[in-house]
């Protein structure tokens, strides 16, 4: 919902419709057009999840993620992407949405499914969530027809251009089309600071007593407020402020 009202406001309206890819530990993305019930919106798998602990494991722990991605950067060549392939195949990204995921599923244990030592496991951890990012846009928006006229990358994963430089080789080559992707401009809202701006509009909309969980997107019979305000002593003084009285 956040992503569909920054969308429609000021400059950002005339290049719809475009998708936002969320990388944070998992990877979500909405695709907008300027009608609001048409909005698709879901969990692709892994974002920085894998990657990280990949990074951890193969650095003993000295580094806690892949900063520029690097790391992976040194190994490309040991991709295995016959591999990269098969685990694409995994139920969860062959799923149609609305869906969503957590580490209960992409966890050390996943982890272990995926090739190669060193910084040939984190290149490996990167090119498979470059390649599940991909394949749920070319399956689930590209592929049903839908115009899609770029991708803005967004969260702690915007920041790591060889994740990026991947999904862009993905996109392309399974949907033969050369997709533009970039980094989210400053001017929608700086990466990595998305979530916490949706979430802290979200929690407005519903102190004003606004639907803030899409059906469209949760798969839910109606909207919902998804939210619970509980008012503290400062709730009155809040709500002047804020001029909701």
């Amino acid at each position: 919902l956040y992503h569909w009202m920054r969308a429609n406001s000021g400059s950002f309206a005339k290049t719809l419709p475009f998708a936002i890819h969320n990388i944070g530990g998992i990877a979500n993305l909405t695709y907008i057009t300027r009608n609001q019930r048409r909005i698709i919106a879901f969990d692709t798998g892994p974002g920085n999840a894998l990657i990280d602990m990949a990074a951890e494991r193969v650095t003993n722990d000295r580094m806690k993620f892949d900063k520029d991605g690097k790391l992976a950067a040194s190994a490309l060549q040991s991709i295995d992407w016959r591999t990269i392939e098969s685990l694409g195949k995994h139920s969860f990204f062959r799923a149609p949405p609305p869906k969503s995921t957590g580490r209960e599923l992409f966890s050390a244990a996943f982890l272990r499914r995926i090739p190669g030592r060193g910084p040939a496991l984190v290149a490996n951890a990167t090119a498979l969530t470059a390649h599940t990012m991909a394949k749920a846009h070319v399956e689930f928006i590209l592929k049903k027809g839908r115009v899609l006229n770029g991708i803005f990358a967004a969260g702690g994963g915007a920041r790591n251009p060889t994740l990026l430089r991947l999904f862009s080789r993905e996109i392309a080559r399974l949907s033969g089309e050369e997709i533009p992707i970039g980094v989210l401009p400053d001017t929608f809202a700086p990466a990595q600071y998305l979530e916490a701006m949706a979430f802290a509009r979200l929690g407005y909309e519903a102190l004003k007593g606004n639907a803030v969980s899409m059906a469209i997107v949760t798969g839910a019979v109606e909207d919902a407020f998804g939210a619970g305000i509980f008012p503290g002593e400062n709730y009155r003084r809040i709500l002047k402020r804020l001029d909701l009285t």
